[in-house]
């Protein structure tokens, strides 16, 4: 029985080896795309945060002369 599992597992139906790669690169390159779109808006809000810190560091240089 373990054999068999195995060649189920190992051996896949005549083409399904290339129809299962296929679907594993269009998983890939759909996982790369929304990477790439997080990675966007990490940068975005790293660029928001900078400048709100320097803000507040501008706020408290005014608290410290006043």
């Amino acid at each position: 029985m373990e054999q068999f599992l195995r060649q189920r597992i190992d051996c896949p139906i005549p083409g399904g080896t290339r129809t299962l790669i296929e679907e594993k690169d269009n998983i890939i390159k759909k996982q790369q795309d929304e990477l790439a779109k997080l990675q966007t808006q990490i940068e975005s809000i790293q660029v928001e945060r900078d400048y709100i810190i320097s803000l507040l560091s501008e706020e408290q240089k005014c608290h410290i002369k006043t």
